[in-house]
């Protein structure tokens, strides 16, 4: 089996969003050596590389995984790149880079010293990098990891929950005011440790509105002003729409929700009710809607106010007084959107 198959066979219904996931190429010579199996990477700096192979932690660091931004001249190996400042999240076999200063879509490139880092084993990473569109090096195993984080032609946002990550298709053709605003929040990471604040059974799971300080206390996400309704896409199972003030057609600001079932027609009627509420992307693969549904399962306890349906995960829970809001709310820990890799 060919490791283009063995991709597809996880990933199985990601369609286009297959070329923002950058698998390695085929290892045949060098087997033993441990390899970078997928790569993603967000608009705002951070990429997560995954290995085949269990990592020794200590070799993944500062001098070892490097990440830089162009300077003056906006090209890359002229002298004058940049290096940024990293934090690094390491697992046995998953380091999450994020660069701290970078703005949303700018262009990075990343960069691995394949020879400073190894496996739990002892053995070098072989680095060389072989993308579905971009191949680099030269066909010989072996060699440092290197790419370009670029904008990508179209537009997937990446919701990193407690759960699990839902991938979302942006409509910008269908939905471009929703979809312009939806990026002004996510690209100044808005809802970056928000929460879902309601989740109605076989209907929606609804977020974007609060979220949590490093004390864990609850707030408001910044709001920014109303935008025009843009009805037209059908608010099918796995779509994503605006929220909105009941019966104010052009409310919506910062709170959106994921459509747990087909809620367009029928009792529902959200195509139609107060102006249609508007869709403006679709969740891309059945992981993604597995953490819909997981997120919708949840229990859910009155916390009043607006937070009357708020999920949590302690299912045993009865009353919202006795939240604990580091342990039980679902967090959304980041909100970006994917990059194409380039293979340099």
């Amino acid at each position: 089996m060919s490791l283009v198959t063995w991709i597809k066979g996880i990933f199985g219904d990601m369609g286009s969003t297959r070329t923002l996931i950058e698998p390695l190429e085929d290892r045949r010579l060098m087997a033993v050596n441990p390899v970078i199996t997928e790569a993603v990477a967000d608009n705002r700096g951070q990429i997560i590389l995954s290995f085949d192979k269990a990592m020794d932690k200590t070799t993944l660091k500062g001098n070892s995984v490097r990440v830089f931004t162009a300077g003056d001249d906006n090209r890359f190996g002229t002298g004058d790149d940049e290096r940024e400042t990293v934090r690094l999240s390491v697992g046995s076999r998953r380091v999450t880079i994020t660069a701290k200063n970078i703005e949303a879509d700018t262009r990075y490139r990343v960069w691995v010293r394949a020879d400073l880092v190894t496996d739990s084993q002892g053995n070098i990473l072989d680095g060389e990098f072989n993308g579905e569109e971009d191949p680099s090096g030269n066909g010989v195993a072996g060699g440092n990891y290197e790419v370009e984080a670029r904008v990508a032609s179209t537009s997937y946002a990446r919701f990193t929950t407690d759960l699990g990550i839902i991938t979302v298709e942006l409509l910008d053709d269908d939905a471009p005011i929703t979809v312009n605003n939806f990026l002004s929040y996510a690209n100044k990471g808005d809802w970056d440790n928000s929460i879902f604040h309601r989740s109605l059974d076989n209907f929606v799971i609804q977020g974007g509105g609060f979220d949590l300080d490093s004390n864990d206390i609850v707030g408001n996400v910044r709001q920014g002003s109303q935008i025009t309704n843009e009805p037209g896409i059908s608010n099918k199972r796995g779509t994503i729409a605006m929220a909105k003030v009941s019966n104010q057609p052009n409310s919506a600001t910062n709170q959106w929700f994921f459509n747990a079932a087909d809620n367009g027609a029928g009792q529902a009627q959200l195509d139609t009710q107060n102006g249609g509420f508007t869709v403006f992307g679709r969740i891309t693969n059945s992981s993604g809607r597995a953490v819909m549904d997981a997120i919708n399962d949840l229990n859910t306890v009155d916390a009043s106010g607006p937070t009357t349906d708020i999920p949590v995960e302690d299912k045993d829970l009865t009353l919202g007084i006795n939240i604990d809001r580091s342990k039980d709310l679902v967090v959304l820990k980041r909100v970006a959107i994917l990059m194409r890799l380039r293979a340099v």
